[in-house]
C-alpha cells in the first residue's frame, strides 16, 4: 500500500473518482434559485477551488486516455492476462479509465478546455516523474521499467518527450470535441455573477434578468 500512490495510473484513477464524486454531489445540489435559475454549489465556490475544478477536469479528460495508450504500448506484456486478478486489473485500470474519461467527454456538456490547464498538467506529468525516481531513490524499485535508465538509455528521452507530445495531442483533441459539443448546443454566452462570459465554465444561461441583481447583492 506503501507504494500505491507510486503509480501514475492510481493517481489518475483517485483524481477520476474525485471528479465523479463531487460532480454527483453538484448533481444532487442542482436546483432552481429563488430566481428560478438553475444553480449549483460550484458557482458559489471560492475561485481557487474554481480553478482547481477547471484544472481537474482537464486532468480527468486526458490522463486516463494517456495512461491506457501508454499501458498497452509500454507495459503490457504475456502476464498481462496470465491470471484472473492480472485481467482483471489490466481491464479495470486500463480500459474502465478511458470508457468512464470519454463518457465524460462525449456524453456531458463540458466547455471547451482552457487552454491555461495545458502547462498544468505538463507540469502534474513532470512532478510524478521526479516521483518515480524519489521512490526508486528511497524503495530501489522502478515503478515503470521503462523509467529505468540503465535498461532503456537513450530511449528513455524518446518516452519521457513521447509521453508529453501524447498529453499534448490528447488535450488538442478533448479540447477540439469540447469546443464542437459546446457549439453544436449554441452555448456561446453564459450567465456568471451578474455579467456575460464566453466557455460556458461555471456559468448558467442568462434566463431572468432579476438574477444579475440577486448575483451582485450576494457579491456584496
Amino acid at each position: 500500500m506503501s507504494r500505491w500512490f507510486s503509480y501514475f495510473t492510481h493517481l489518475s484513477l483517485a483524481g477520476l473518482a474525485g471528479h465523479l464524486t463531487v460532480s454527483a454531489y453538484h448533481g444532487f445540489r442542482y436546483k432552481p434559485s429563488p430566481s428560478s435559475v438553475y444553480s449549483y454549489p460550484l458557482q458559489w465556490w471560492h475561485g481557487i477551488l474554481k480553478t482547481s475544478h477547471i484544472c481537474n477536469i482537464s486532468a480527468v479528460t486526458t490522463f486516463p486516455l494517456l495512461v491506457t495508450i501508454t499501458y498497452w504500448t509500454l507495459i503490457a506484456s504475456s502476464d498481462t492476462f496470465s491470471s484472473t486478478y492480472n485481467t482483471w486489473a489490466a481491464i479495470s485500470k486500463h480500459i474502465l479509465n478511458t470508457v468512464l474519461a470519454l463518457s465524460e467527454i462525449t456524453t456531458t456538456n463540458i466547455p471547451p478546455l482552457p487552454w491555461k490547464t495545458l502547462p498544468v498538467c505538463l507540469i502534474i506529468l513532470g512532478a510524478y516523474l521526479g516521483l518515480a525516481y524519489v521512490t526508486h531513490a528511497t524503495e530501489d524499485v522502478y515503478v515503470y521499467t521503462f523509467l529505468d535508465p540503465e535498461i532503456q538509455h537513450w530511449k528513455l528521452a524518446i518516452y519521457i518527450t513521447g509521453i508529453a507530445a501524447g498529453e499534448v495531442i490528447i488535450f488538442v483533441l478533448v479540447l477540439g470535441r469540447s469546443s464542437t459539443s459546446s457549439y453544436d448546443q449554441g452555448d456561446q454566452h453564459w450567465f456568471k455573477n451578474g455579467g456575460v462570459q464566453s466557455g460556458g465554465w461555471e456559468a448558467v444561461p442568462m434566463i431572468d434578468a432579476g438574477f444579475a441583481k440577486n448575483a451582485r447583492v450576494q457579491q456584496r
